[in-house]
């Protein structure tokens, strides 16, 4: 079964429907939910997205995002344990030359040890450390 990461910036943009992708994400999403995919996302990454959309979309949005984590089959939220923590400082201070994110950092190395390799992001990063970006 074909495995997928989901980032922050695309769970905003699905959940965000002001967002200038909002329409574009939303099509992605819907063909992709065609397909026998296992999306994967970490509580990092869900962190940031409900703080987002709680704080520039509305308190509903946060909800309407966490009402499909809970009852999704296809999607599992990975914990970011401690060893996952110290790798991913590791990954920032080894990519020193790039603006990355604590949390994406985070979301690097849980797919590099699961070995997965696309993204469902808008974020550039994950790109620069070698994943596949979805939608391109």
């Amino acid at each position: 079964m074909r495995r997928c990461f989901v980032d922050t910036s695309f769970w905003i943009a699905l959940f965000d429907r002001d967002d200038p992708v909002h329409e574009r994400v939303t099509t992605f999403w819907q063909e992709l939910a065609q397909e026998q995919i296992r999306f994967l996302t970490s509580d990092y990454v869900l962190d940031e997205a409900y703080t987002f959309l709680r704080r520039h979309v509305a308190l509903q949005a946060a909800f309407d995002l966490h009402e499909v984590i809970q009852t999704s089959r296809v999607i599992e939220v990975l914990a970011v344990s401690a060893p996952v923590r110290s790798t991913a400082w590791d990954t920032l201070v080894k990519y020193d030359d790039k603006v990355l994110s604590f949390t994406d950092c985070t979301s690097f190395v849980l797919m590099w040890r699961m070995g997965l390799r696309e993204a469902l992001t808008l974020d550039a990063d994950f790109a620069q450390v070698g994943f596949v970006q979805k939608p391109s």
